[in-house]
């Protein structure tokens, strides 16, 4: 099973939908995820010590409390302990959502595109619920809205957000902060025309100091990065919608349908049709979480 292809994605999304807020909650109560990247930033907030995620290689135990902060450039993946089922509070968003909540958004965001491998945080017990009582208030504006949701909904967000940093802390940075802009400009801008020297300009260094970056923090090239970001939105469009896969390509940020080709080839093992047709597979056949 590819989860990454089951997980709700922000476009379709109720709160999308209905005010184009880029936010969803959910309680997770299930099985394992394989390894995957996705396109948004995603807090889990784990109710249970039932199992256990490998971020970026490395393995932590899930307790009850705990909250990991996961950005778009982060692998992982969650497993169940045999014979249970996790539980966890799943948050996804895009920075749209706290972009103009003024003083304090920048250290907000800036774990998420941290590249090292960032420790889970134990929650003290009133942050804790706290924090679940404010993801099941989300969790009920989003199924139950009416006109006052928006407001509310931000206004929460923005307090769990806050919440979350204030205890879990921004930390002291392991990633160059330019490194940073950059990942967040590729995470947003991935299907405009990209080049480091763009890029290296943007965030105040030059082509070649970025690159030498890249190596130190990433442990790839920007280009790769790119082109790592643009597979991850042509598998999700694949996945989720029924695009032609002409427009999957322009829509990812490609410009050529045989190197689009190659390179899907080359990351999946399939082309872009036999990815389309596995993920749908799978969807008819998965059992729903809970």
């Amino acid at each position: 099973m590819r989860p990454s292809m089951r997980i709700t994605t922000i476009e379709g999304a109720p709160l999308y939908k209905r005010f184009g807020i880029p936010l969803h909650v959910d309680r997770y109560q299930g099985g394992n995820f394989e390894t995957h990247y996705h396109r948004f930033l995603e807090l889990i907030v784990v109710n249970a010590d039932r199992g256990r995620s490998i971020i970026a290689g490395h393995e932590t135990e899930f307790c009850r409390g705990q909250v990991h902060r996961l950005g778009m450039f982060h692998p992982h993946r969650i497993e169940a302990n045999a014979g249970e089922r996790c539980d966890y509070f799943n948050v996804t968003f895009l920075p749209e959502a706290v972009s103009g909540s003024g003083i304090g958004v920048q250290g907000m965001l800036a774990p998420f595109y941290e590249t090292g491998f960032r420790r889970p945080t134990m929650l003290p017990q009133s942050v804790y619920r706290r924090i679940v009582a404010i993801c099941n208030a989300l969790r009920s504006e989003i199924h139950d809205p009416d006109a006052q949701s928006a407001a509310i909904v931000l206004g929460e967000f923005r307090v769990l957000l806050g919440l979350v940093t204030r205890f879990a802390g921004q930390g002291a940075p392991t990633t160059d902060p330019r490194v940073q802009m950059s990942l967040r400009l590729i995470s947003e801008r991935f299907a405009e025309p990209l080049e480091t020297r763009e890029i290296a300009e943007r965030v105040g260094t030059s082509a070649a100091r970025l690159a030498q970056l890249f190596r130190e923090h990433v442990g790839s090239t920007v280009r790769q990065t790119i082109l790592r970001r643009r597979l991850t939105e042509a598998k999700r469009l694949l996945a989720t919608t029924q695009m032609p896969v002409t427009a999957v390509l322009y829509d990812a940020g490609f410009n050529d349908a045989s190197y689009f080709n190659r390179a899907f080839r080359k990351d999946t093992g399939s082309t872009p049709r036999e990815f389309r047709l596995q993920a749908v597979s799978e969807a008819d056949t998965a059992t729903p979480a809970g």
